[in-house]
């Protein structure tokens, strides 16, 4: 058998969120902002039952104004947001985790692994680690 096919559930699942972890903060280049990094903070400090409903625009904004540590203008989260499909595309997280939908202003969780794996997870730990 290949070493893929009996790996265990919890295995793939613990992949998908060190992946994101991993790769999304670091965004497309290093920036002043880091506005991808600061993206997770509410997904993470967000109940994931929650997170299956998505995340309000006005929502992320608060969270992330309350600890970033240069501020930020509204246009940089919206854009570093409106990019987050092709951000993911080109770290190569796969399947797809988080969805921004401009026309509602919610980000979503689409990778059910994820919130699973998020459940999990120990909040104060995965925020210090951004």
């Amino acid at each position: 058998m290949s070493a893929g096919v009996d790996q265990h559930p919890d295995v793939q699942v613990k992949g998908v969120g060190q992946g994101v972890l991993e790769h999304f903060p670091k965004g497309f280049q290093t920036t002043k902002l880091d506005m991808y990094r600061w993206i997770l903070l509410p997904v993470i400090a967000t109940r994931p039952e929650r997170l299956e409903r998505g995340l309000h625009y006005s929502v992320m904004r608060e969270c992330i104004a309350q600890v970033h540590p240069e501020g930020f203008y509204d246009m940089s989260l919206r854009n570093a947001l409106c990019r987050i499909s092709d951000l993911q595309t080109e770290k190569k997280v796969k399947p797809p985790v988080l969805d921004y939908d401009s026309s509602s202003r919610k980000l979503t969780v689409v990778d059910r692994g994820f919130l699973i794996w998020l459940e999990h997870q120990d909040t104060a730990v995965l925020k210090a680690s951004l």
